[in-house]
């Protein structure tokens, strides 16, 4: 155990003390208002028009956090283009090794037309709104991690999982190592009626 421990040290702090800090950093008026505004959208579904504006938000909001290497990975399916949404931060001791933390933008209704309305905060604002505020409290805090990590949204996932497999196609064509991946999908789900 001491050896694993002190393969842990960062900046003169324990990974305990380190994550400490960003878990403490993290805030609920944050975590809501990226909610909220993901919901303003109205629709979030994968063939409405506003499909870039959703994911051009989502970026933004990565590099105001100070994300400079951030893109949307753009990718033809069905007749539109759609767009993940892909932001990055190096490792220092094993860049070449990788943890995704993500979730997809799209939602969809099981009643109604998602067209005009599918503001979906618990599917999947909510794993945007999360892996967001993880960016956040990182940046914030100024962590710096032993591997690097690709924070990601992904498009037209309730159509059949179509953003996360062209991802995962990019990945392995890429040659990549992928030692982790988290899917915050639906974690503030609700089953209450409204």
């Amino acid at each position: 155990p001491d050896k694993i421990s002190a393969g842990y040290q960062t900046q003169g702090l324990s990974a305990r003390e380190d994550f400490a800090d960003i878990i403490n950093s993290m805030s609920a008026d944050s975590i809501a208002a990226n909610i909220q505004s993901l919901q303003d959208f109205v629709t979030r579904y994968a063939f409405a028009p506003n499909r870039r504006e959703v994911a051009s938000f989502i970026a933004s909001k990565f590099i105001s956090y100070g994300y400079e290497y951030t893109f949307l990975d753009s990718f033809y399916w069905n007749g539109t283009f759609q767009y993940n949404v892909i932001s990055f931060l190096e490792g220092q001791n094993f860049p070449e090794n990788y943890l995704v933390i993500g979730g997809h933008h799209d939602s969809i209704v099981n009643n109604g037309d998602a067209m005009i309305a599918a503001p979906g905060a618990d599917d999947n604002a909510s794993a945007v709104a999360a892996t967001l505020e993880t960016a956040r409290v990182i940046a914030l805090n100024n962590y710096l991690p032993r591997n690097s990590i690709i924070f990601a949204t992904f498009a037209a996932e309730e159509l059949g999982l179509i953003g996360s497999h062209v991802m995962a196609q990019n990945i392995l064509q890429a040659d990549i190592n992928i030692k982790l991946m988290i899917n915050n999908d639906m974690i503030a789900h609700n089953t209450m009626p409204s």
